[in-house]
Protein backbone atom coordinates (compact mmCIF):
# COMPACT_ATOMS: atom_id res chain seq x y z
CA UNK A 1 0.00 0.00 0.00
CA UNK A 2 2.80 2.47 0.67
CA UNK A 3 4.59 2.12 -2.62
CA UNK A 4 0.65 2.70 -4.39
CA UNK A 5 0.77 5.58 -2.37
CA UNK A 6 4.14 6.70 -3.22
CA UNK A 7 3.47 6.39 -6.99
CA UNK A 8 0.33 8.57 -6.05
CA UNK A 9 1.97 11.41 -4.96
CA UNK A 10 5.17 11.16 -7.56
CA UNK A 11 5.19 14.40 -9.32
CA UNK A 12 6.74 12.77 -12.40
CA UNK A 13 3.80 10.70 -12.39
CA UNK A 14 0.79 13.57 -12.31
CA UNK A 15 2.79 15.88 -14.86
CA UNK A 16 3.16 12.28 -16.77
CA UNK A 17 -0.48 11.87 -16.92
CA UNK A 18 -1.76 15.28 -17.22
CA UNK A 19 0.22 15.66 -20.39
CA UNK A 20 -0.93 12.59 -21.57
CA UNK A 21 -4.73 13.74 -21.13
CA UNK A 22 -4.08 16.89 -22.54
CA UNK A 23 -2.25 15.51 -25.65
CA UNK A 24 -5.23 13.18 -25.87
CA UNK A 25 -7.59 16.51 -25.18
CA UNK A 26 -9.42 14.93 -22.45
CA UNK A 27 -9.44 18.15 -21.46
CA UNK A 28 -10.80 19.86 -24.10
CA UNK A 29 -14.74 21.08 -24.12
CA UNK A 30 -14.99 18.44 -26.99
CA UNK A 31 -14.35 15.44 -24.65
CA UNK A 32 -17.32 13.53 -22.75
CA UNK A 33 -17.14 11.38 -19.97
CA UNK A 34 -17.22 7.88 -22.14
CA UNK A 35 -13.54 9.06 -23.25
CA UNK A 36 -12.27 10.25 -20.17
CA UNK A 37 -13.38 7.14 -18.64
CA UNK A 38 -12.17 4.81 -21.57
CA UNK A 39 -8.79 6.53 -20.53
CA UNK A 40 -8.58 5.70 -16.66
CA UNK A 41 -10.03 1.99 -17.40
CA UNK A 42 -7.00 1.96 -19.52
CA UNK A 43 -4.48 3.23 -17.15
CA UNK A 44 -5.93 1.08 -14.30
CA UNK A 45 -6.20 -2.58 -16.17
CA UNK A 46 -2.14 -1.27 -17.35
CA UNK A 47 -1.19 -0.37 -14.01
CA UNK A 48 -2.99 -3.94 -12.27
CA UNK A 49 -1.78 -6.41 -15.15
CA UNK A 50 1.89 -4.54 -14.75
CA UNK A 51 2.88 -6.03 -11.67
CA UNK A 52 2.06 -9.74 -12.23
CA UNK A 53 3.53 -9.64 -15.93
CA UNK A 54 6.46 -8.39 -14.32
CA UNK A 55 7.40 -10.74 -11.19
CA UNK A 56 5.79 -13.67 -13.40
CA UNK A 57 8.51 -12.46 -15.94
CA UNK A 58 11.15 -12.46 -13.83
CA UNK A 59 10.20 -15.66 -12.06
CA UNK A 60 10.29 -17.34 -15.71
CA UNK A 61 13.75 -16.73 -16.14
CA UNK A 62 15.19 -15.90 -12.53
CA UNK A 63 16.78 -19.69 -12.76
CA UNK A 64 18.54 -18.84 -16.06
CA UNK A 65 20.57 -15.87 -14.88
CA UNK A 66 24.31 -16.21 -12.53
CA UNK A 67 25.68 -13.41 -10.92
CA UNK A 68 28.25 -13.20 -14.27
CA UNK A 69 25.27 -12.95 -16.71
CA UNK A 70 24.07 -9.69 -14.06
CA UNK A 71 26.71 -8.24 -14.95
CA UNK A 72 26.94 -8.29 -18.36
CA UNK A 73 23.06 -7.13 -18.31
CA UNK A 74 23.99 -4.28 -16.63
CA UNK A 75 27.15 -3.42 -18.69
CA UNK A 76 24.64 -3.89 -21.81
CA UNK A 77 21.97 -1.47 -20.09
CA UNK A 78 24.75 0.84 -19.00
CA UNK A 79 26.05 1.35 -23.05
CA UNK A 80 22.39 1.63 -24.01
CA UNK A 81 21.92 4.33 -21.67
CA UNK A 82 24.82 5.89 -22.95
CA UNK A 83 24.02 5.94 -26.56
CA UNK A 84 20.66 7.36 -25.85
CA UNK A 85 21.91 10.21 -23.58
CA UNK A 86 24.84 11.26 -26.26
CA UNK A 87 22.11 10.54 -28.76
CA UNK A 88 20.34 12.97 -27.39
CA UNK A 89 23.05 15.60 -26.43
CA UNK A 90 23.89 15.54 -30.46
CA UNK A 91 20.34 16.06 -31.27
CA UNK A 92 20.14 19.14 -28.78
CA UNK A 93 23.59 20.60 -30.13
CA UNK A 94 22.59 20.09 -33.84
CA UNK A 95 19.23 21.54 -33.49
CA UNK A 96 21.06 25.01 -31.64
CA UNK A 97 23.77 24.96 -34.57
CA UNK A 98 21.40 24.15 -37.31
CA UNK A 99 18.97 26.48 -35.99
CA UNK A 100 21.62 29.21 -35.83
CA UNK A 101 22.82 29.27 -38.97
CA UNK A 102 19.56 29.02 -40.62
CA UNK A 103 18.41 32.17 -38.39
CA UNK A 104 21.62 33.77 -40.25
CA UNK A 105 20.51 33.07 -43.63
CA UNK A 106 16.81 33.52 -43.57
CA UNK A 107 17.59 37.32 -41.63
CA UNK A 108 20.92 37.96 -42.35
CA UNK A 109 21.93 39.23 -39.18
CA UNK A 110 23.48 36.49 -36.12
CA UNK A 111 21.19 34.51 -34.27
CA UNK A 112 19.96 36.15 -31.25
CA UNK A 113 19.87 39.65 -32.30
CA UNK A 114 16.34 41.00 -32.60
CA UNK A 115 15.52 41.44 -36.04
CA UNK A 116 11.47 42.28 -36.13
CA UNK A 117 9.64 44.87 -37.53
CA UNK A 118 7.61 46.79 -35.66
CA UNK A 119 3.93 48.80 -36.57
CA UNK A 120 5.56 51.51 -38.73
CA UNK A 121 7.60 49.37 -40.41
CA UNK A 122 11.27 49.81 -38.88
CA UNK A 123 13.27 47.39 -37.43
CA UNK A 124 13.40 46.85 -33.50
Amino acid sequence: MSTFGLTLTNPMTILSFAAIYAGLGLGSRDSDLADAGTMVLGVLLGSVLWQPALSGGVSLFRAKFTPVSLVWVDRISGVVNLVFGVASLLSVLWRAIAGRNLDQLRFGQPAGLLYTPNRLGGLI
